[in-house]
């Protein structure tokens, strides 16, 4: 019995496959018992500065960053740099960041990400 070899996929292929895309509006830490003590209508301080652009994931990669915008009454991202080095997985220690064309809609309500601290 032969081993088969491996099926070559053509590259256009790929364009096809739907992946997730999110925009991280930010991150803070706090104690686990700071965030169980969190009520509706809680404040929570993020890291991030109004002015710092936003950074785009696909796939937990880092993509691009851009600026929040309001879009027909919904929010979009407006891309200003989209990331040409190898792509940061969530979590890396990295500079750079980009932004990507589009803003998922979790089906969770819009909590994608929500509680992340890394």
């Amino acid at each position: 019995m032969s081993a088969q070899q491996p099926r070559k996929v053509p590259a256009e292929a790929l364009l096809e496959v739907p992946v997730r895309l999110w925009v991280e509006l930010g991150r803070t830490r706090m104690l686990a018992a700071e965030a169980a003590a969190l009520d509706a209508g809680a404040v929570v301080d993020l890291e991030q500065a109004v002015e710092e652009p936003l950074e785009a994931f696909v796939e937990g990669r880092l993509f691009a960053r851009g600026q929040l915008v309001l879009v027909d009454g919904e929010w979009a991202l407006r891309i200003d740099e989209v990331l040409t080095a190898a792509p940061q997985a969530v979590g890396t220690a990295d500079a750079s960041g980009v932004r990507a064309s589009a803003v998922e809609r979790p089906s969770n309500g819009g909590a994608e990400g929500a509680g992340r601290t890394d």
